[in-house]
């Protein structure tokens, strides 16, 4: 497929409404395209000029060079390979003039979805972009600092979905610990800049237990926190926050919050833990 794409775009018969694209490098017998099909794949995309979506699946890391992908009229980008924190900032930015711990203030203009894991730091990378278009972010948290976050929701205007990863807990390492702070998840769950946003989740380990021991405390000191929700959206996930819409289909609500009062779904006394995959 990869091949046809190739002689299509070296032919001069450009796709004109080529929208979506995915690039997996390994075929399904495992074997990696050839180096030459994927340079030249590279250096051909920018004459896609109705390209919104890409995505490359490159999960063993390779070492091409995407800085020819046309990242800024992207809305969405999935690029699922090991990156350093320079080379998403400089596909992102499409800037290869930065000094390192120097980057420049950028403007994705177009993007609406972004997804980042803590792999990257998103924090420190969030502090260099604005993305007037965004409307749906999901961060995993390497470092604490909410302070980023709000000044890159305030300059994104547009966020109307927003999931933070917060379980620490894909590595083994940390399958006992939890890392984010009492007082870090109440930051959180009041903070305006987010409870502005219609769609907001926290995933946390031991999130129902943790929540319900925030929610006595805070009503035992007269201080009740705002309306809450925690919810299922998949087998290893509980979110905490507050949703316009759960959908019945897929996102099991386990209890609500609101004035003083915690009313248990009959999904919490099914749902065994929010334990570790």
């Amino acid at each position: 497929m990869a091949k046809g794409l190739v002689k299509l775009l070296q032919s001069g018969d450009t796709p004109s409404k080529l929208e979506d694209l995915k690039v997996d490098v390994f075929h399904r017998n495992h074997d990696r395209l050839p180096g030459p099909v994927l340079d030249a794949l590279i250096a051909l995309l920018p004459r896609l000029k109705v390209l919104r979506r890409f995505v490359w699946d490159d999960k063993h890391g390779g070492t091409l060079l995407l800085h020819g992908i046309p990242w800024s009229q992207l809305k969405t980008a999935i690029r699922d390979v090991p990156s350093s924190l320079e080379d998403i900032f400089s596909y992102l930015s499409q800037r290869l003039d930065y000094l390192l711990h120097r980057f420049p203030a950028f403007t994705l203009a177009n993007l609406t979805v972004l997804k980042l894991s803590r792999g990257c730091d998103p924090m420190w990378l969030l502090r260099h972009f604005t993305m007037p278009s965004l409307q749906h972010l999901e961060v995993g948290i390497l470092r604490h600092d909410q302070q980023v976050l709000k000044d890159f929701l305030k300059r994104s205007p547009s966020i109307h979905t927003l999931v933070i990863d917060e379980r620490h807990g894909e590595d083994d390492a940390y399958i006992d610990e939890i890392l984010i702070s009492d007082h870090e998840i109440l930051a959180y769950l009041t903070n305006p800049c987010l409870r502005a946003i219609p769609r907001v989740g926290i995933d946390l380990l031991y999130t129902k237990e943790r929540i319900l021991a925030l929610i006595q405390q805070r009503l035992d000191v007269h201080r009740p926190l705002p309306p809450l929700l925690c919810w299922r959206p998949s087998l290893h996930q509980r979110l905490v926050g507050w949703w316009d819409k759960l959908g019945p289909k897929y996102d099991a609500l386990l209890f609500s919050y609101k004035e003083g009062a915690v009313e248990l779904s009959p999904e919490y006394e099914f749902d065994d833990s929010d334990c570790l995959p």
